[in-house]
């Protein structure tokens, strides 16, 4: 009895850990999203055709067997007639009604190394094709971290509202007493009253916002997201320190294939030995003038090549060296810009510690200027209007600070993701 008892226990305990959701950090939102997105069933796709395409290029130097026949009748054949310098002789002649069935063996001996530069390079050109895609992720990594920071930013302002409400309430309490005994006007209670239903109204619009920044946030995942609490803000230290660009993974590949491609086109200008035979059957042979069927067989070798083409393949390798020339072109604007984008966010980086430091002297502030102004509402000594108004600067003080450490983490997320080198100068009180 006391084993059920212990084992139903356990099951509760499982049972509620499971019901509680997991927290998600940004960097699982990103994980789920690169996993959902329909596009790595893409690579995918490249990688086998990749796979096919090496398999196809080495099969090259497999034996190529074929089989030929041929069934058919001409009107004129070879034929000499002697008749005049020797009377009675009759030559014979090939058969106007041929057939004949063979069997053809080729075998590549030399190509000049093309075969294997041809492999090479459809290597590098399917690692191209999914290094474009990687790059293409980086881009629903960077939609996924708007909309994760776009929920926090309305989940702060919710929750400011919730406690400007909770505090209105309480003041609904005070301002009753005091209108009991007389001390207050009843426009007082009603101000608070009205500024109560408009929180309620604000809520209710945020609410429907997140609802909608949820669901998308949820398409890209591939699942649902049953409450915004889950959603944890990163530590700036998770930000610190990113991997490179995929932009620059994807240039060195593309110099890489034209270079490969180089070769192979010089490769193509090598003369090619292949190893040849044939076994066949048929009427006439190799013998035109034997009327009869018989077996047939010769082999040997053949060379190809192409010692003068017009300069076609220079121009061919001129071609690929001005797409090499581009790609290092796109690879330095790329460079430039992700420079000037970073020293950009560096600046605001910077002009965000400054507003956050002023942020946190701003609270204390209107926080005691609020709590002054409620013990005076107590005592009748000011108006409810004067006291909203430095509630609600004391609130949006606050809120204001939540903001901007979310908009903080968010500019540090986007450096993250465009190829941070390290931002060294954090406000460690931010650091959770």
């Amino acid at each position: 009895m006391k084993k059920i008892i212990g084992l139903s226990m356990v099951l509760l305990v499982l049972l509620l850990g499971s019901a509680k959701g997991q927290e998600l950090s940004l960097f699982a939102c990103w994980d789920k999203a690169r996993a959902h997105y329909p596009l790595l069933k893409g690579k995918e796709a490249l990688l086998t055709a990749s796979a096919l395409n090496m398999q196809q290029l080495r099969s090259q130097w497999l034996p190529r067997l074929e089989i030929n026949g041929s069934i058919g009748w001409q009107n004129e054949v070879p034929s000499v007639d002697a008749t005049g310098a020797f009377p009675g002789l009759t030559l014979p002649q090939a058969p106007k009604d041929q057939y004949q069935l063979a069997l053809d063996v080729g075998q590549t001996l030399y190509d000049g190394g093309r075969t294997r530069a041809a492999g090479a390079l459809e290597e590098l050109q399917g690692a191209v094709a999914v290094q474009a895609l990687e790059v293409r992720l980086q881009e629903v990594e960077q939609r996924v971290a708007d909309l994760f920071f776009g929920l926090l930013m309305l989940d702060a302002q919710r929750e400011q509202m919730a406690h400007k409400l909770e505090v209105l309430k309480a003041r609904q309490v005070e301002v009753e007493a005091l209108l009991r005994h007389g001390a207050v006007a009843e426009s007082s209670l009603q101000q608070l009253a009205a500024e109560a239903l408009s929180l309620r109204q604000g809520i209710l619009e945020l609410n429907a916002r997140q609802e909608s920044l949820l669901g998308s946030l949820s398409s890209f995942m591939g699942e649902p997201i049953s409450d915004l609490s889950l959603l944890q803000k990163p530590a700036v230290k998770d930000l610190l320190w990113a991997p490179t660009p995929e932009e620059y993974a994807h240039f060195s590949l593309k110099r890489a294939q034209l270079a490969q491609q180089q070769r192979w086109l010089k490769r193509t200008r090598l003369p090619v030995v292949t190893a040849y035979g044939q076994l066949g059957y048929g009427n006439p042979g190799y013998n035109m003038l034997r009327d009869e069927f018989d077996t047939f067989y010769r082999f040997g070798l053949r060379l190809k090549w192409q010692p003068w083409d017009w300069k076609e393949g220079r121009r061919k390798q001129e071609v690929v060296e001005q797409q090499s020339l581009l790609v290092d072109l796109e690879e330095e604007t790329f460079r430039v810009n992700t420079g000037r984008l970073l020293q950009q966010l560096d600046s605001e980086l910077l002009r965000f510690e400054e507003t956050l430091a002023l942020d946190r002297e701003l609270i204390a502030l209107r926080k005691a200027i609020e709590e002054t102004s409620a013990q005076q509402l107590q005592k009748g000594q000011i108006t409810t209007a004067t006291y909203l108004r430095d509630l609600d600067d004391r609130m949006e003080a606050e809120v204001n600070l939540k903001l901007h450490e979310l908009e903080y983490l968010q500019l540090l997320t986007r450096k993250y993701l465009n190829g941070n080198e390290g931002y060294k100068q954090v406000n460690n009180a931010k650091d959770e």
